[in-house]
């Protein structure tokens, strides 16, 4: 008896979680669709933040595609690759950015506006969780692509990467420079979500405990 109520009991709480699991897929794609839509309404914070609980990860192969596309500037296959990669995660900053490109170049300027309108929500929504320069005003961010995202945008190059931690929670620290100037600076950036999500597709199914001052 003791063993069909611990069965059933593992049962309601394994159906707790793919409620609480499909209930986050489910408002990030209500919040997807209604960006696809042109919803200049979307809370792009509210949508980050979606994206991040439902787990959401964008394709490495569509993303693979899409920088080699960029790099050979093959526009038509760009906006393809694009549009891959957002059909797995359309919170995905450089997708957004290529589309943008390809679609200026590709003479499908409304397309291009569009995309840029949704870049430029999502990097906003980025920048308001922190400027990144120091420890305490660390970026918090979804995925690791955006932390190289934000060093493409402001031109400057990666030259050492390390893992710390930021108020108690994992954070990584970007060392960068100017190619043109020399000049170095320190980036610092939040990554407990994209932390968290990579525990949990290894098995480690936790949170991250932030450390008792």
């Amino acid at each position: 008896m003791k063993q069909l109520l611990g069965y059933a009991t593992t049962l309601v709480l394994l159906s707790g979680l793919a409620l609480g699991q499909n209930d986050a897929s489910k408002k990030y794609n209500a919040l997807a669709d209604r960006l696809r839509s042109g919803d200049q309404t979307v809370n792009f914070t509210e949508f980050r933040a979606a994206a991040a609980d439902a787990g959401i990860d964008s394709d490495p192969e569509a993303r693979s595609k899409l920088f080699d596309a960029a790099k050979n500037r093959d526009f038509p296959k760009m906006l393809d690759a694009a549009n891959l990669v957002l059909k797995s995660n359309y919170a995905d900053l450089d997708a957004h950015y290529f589309a943008k490109i390809a679609a200026k170049q590709v003479g499908k300027p409304e397309l291009a506006e569009f995309h840029d309108w949704v870049e430029m929500g999502l990097l906003n929504a980025l920048r308001s969780t922190g400027d990144g320069k120091t420890p305490e005003t660390a970026m918090k961010v979804i995925s690791v692509h955006e932390e190289y995202f934000i060093l493409r945008m402001m031109r400057q190059q990666p030259s050492m990467q390390s893992l710390s931690t930021c108020k108690g929670n994992p954070c990584d620290i970007m060392k960068a420079r100017d190619p043109e100037t020399g000049a170095e600076q320190t980036w610092y950036f939040d990554a407990s979500i994209p932390m968290n999500q990579m525990a949990k597709a290894l098995g480690e199914d936790k949170t991250t405990k932030k450390k008792k001052k």
